[in-house]
């Protein structure tokens, strides 16, 4: 075999192990964001009619801190300071991704009839590929 397959192959492999771990960095995130986001919608804005909004919002802030804090260090090892370029790039991809989720919440809730607390957790899908190719791209890229 050659040296350019065997490369590519452990790069290959770099990259799924990569994958994985930003998925299950994720789940932590998403149940941190959940968890906040039905605390306040149920304690604070379930009387507002679009106070799962403002409840999104908000929880998006915790979900958001985790997954920066876990992903840098462990899923892309970065060990430089936490408050650096990375973060603005990360607040910049998340503020699309959050845009998406809000965007399909409101679809779900408005236009579906989809309780606010089932149209959080569907609308995640169109949050997660924007958070994975945006991380995995631009915030963490490796530098050759």
């Amino acid at each position: 075999m050659s040296n350019a397959f065997v490369e590519w192959v452990i790069k290959f492999r770099k990259d799924i192990i990569q994958f994985f771990k930003f998925q299950f960095v994720s789940v932590i995130a998403y149940w941190a964001d959940y968890a906040f986001f039905a605390l306040m919608y149920a304690l604070v804005f379930s009387s507002n009619p679009i106070g799962y909004i403002y409840s999104k919002m908000m929880s998006y802030v915790v979900g958001l801190m985790t997954s920066y804090m876990i992903n840098k260090t462990w899923t892309f090892e970065v060990k430089r300071q936490i408050f650096s370029k990375y973060l603005l790039k990360f607040i910049f991809v998340n503020v699309a991704a959050l845009s998406a989720n809000l965007t399909a919440m409101y679809i779900l809730t408005t236009y579906y009839d989809i309780i606010p607390y089932a149209s959080a957790i569907m609308a995640t899908v169109f949050s997660f590929s924007i958070n994975y190719s945006g991380n995995k791209i631009w915030v963490f890229e490796k530098r050759r």
